[in-house]
């Protein structure tokens, strides 16, 4: 299982969760929480125990909710053994000219604090030791959601397959 490879001060964290809340419970959630992917992806994707998502009111805005995040110390119950997409935030895997990269979620208030250097090691580390793990099946159903899901705010870093 992969370490977190990118290390966030919880300082950060606690700004917003933005990694752990959702507009919706098919979308940019971790791929070991939607029903059709989870039970195809390989343990290390997965983390133990799946995520499940709960829906939360904050403010004015429903969002849905990791039931995995413990609010009063905005931390993962599963850590350290949480999903992969928790792991790498705040790089995520996207469709990108119609394949699948890696990119950096720069809504997250961390991420203009990460070099282009450490970033690019980072995907490349994903890139050869995560990616190759995953079926072709996975792959497909994977592209599939991600079709689906919106990019805005992440940039493109590295292609996933070469």
């Amino acid at each position: 299982m992969t370490e977190d490879l990118l290390t966030i001060p919880q300082s950060f964290c606690q700004e917003c969760r933005l990694c752990c809340r959702f507009l919706e419970p098919d979308r940019q959630t971790p791929f070991a929480s939607r029903p059709d992917l989870g039970s195809i992806l390989p343990e290390n994707f997965q983390g133990a125990p799946n995520p499940e998502l709960i829906p939360v009111r904050i403010e004015e805005f429903d969002l849905w909710q990791c039931a995995l995040l413990e609010e009063s110390s905005w931390s993962c119950r599963s850590w350290p053994k949480h999903p992969l997409d928790c792991r790498i935030y705040p790089l995520l895997i996207i469709l990108h000219e119609g394949s699948p990269w890696l990119g950096i979620d720069t809504n997250c208030p961390f991420s203009i604090h990460l070099s282009q250097e450490t970033l690019h090691e980072k995907a490349e580390t994903i890139r050869h030791n995560e990616w190759p793990q995953l079926s072709a099946q996975a792959r497909t159903k994977l592209i599939t959601h991600l079709e689906k899901e919106s990019a805005e705010g992440v940039l493109p870093l590295l292609p996933l397959e070469t």
